[in-house]
């Protein structure tokens, strides 16, 4: 226990750090408070629902797709770059590498149909007959594909 009397008589002064700015104690009380206005009203959850907006099944569906594929594409890529790098393992790290970037070419594919789905859905003004190009929607089942191949094959046979 340190006392008064143990310091040494040449020993300099310590030097206060608080000192070039007085007593922040008392100083915090001469701060004002501010009330920040909310904008949500009770009951909300989210800006989305303040909005009025609405998110399809389609929608969700897709983004957590995307989501998925575009973790799995960057995962693979960095993985198969530290495998062959740091350990060598080419075997491995290669078909990380492969794998990283078919999940990044899948979601890119997913991307462009999903704005393609979008864009025919704005353009309702459009006559079907007059557009040449067929755009598959967003579900990834096979039964919904082979009934766009089959409506597909069935304008072309009519022709």
């Amino acid at each position: 226990m340190p006392f008064d009397s143990d310091e040494w008589p040449d020993e300099p002064t310590e030097y206060d750090p608080e000192s070039r700015w007085g007593d922040p104690e008392n100083d915090l009380v001469s701060i004002p408070s501010v009330d920040i206005p909310s904008t949500k009203t009770t009951g909300e959850e989210s800006g989305l629902a303040a909005s009025g907006e609405t998110i399809s099944g389609k929608q969700a569906r897709f983004f957590i797709v995307a989501v998925v594929f575009a973790n799995i594409a960057v995962a693979g890529i960095g993985i198969g770059i530290l495998l062959i790098g740091f350990r060598g393992q080419w075997s491995w790290g290669s078909g990380s590498i492969a794998l990283g970037l078919i999940t990044s070419y899948r979601t890119y594919r997913l991307t462009t149909r999903y704005y393609d789905y979008i864009g025919d859905a704005n353009n309702d003004d459009t006559n079907p007959e007059e557009t040449t190009t067929t755009t598959q929607p967003i579900s990834t089942a096979d039964d919904h594909a082979r009934k766009v191949d089959d409506q597909a094959n069935n304008k072309d046979g009519s022709s």
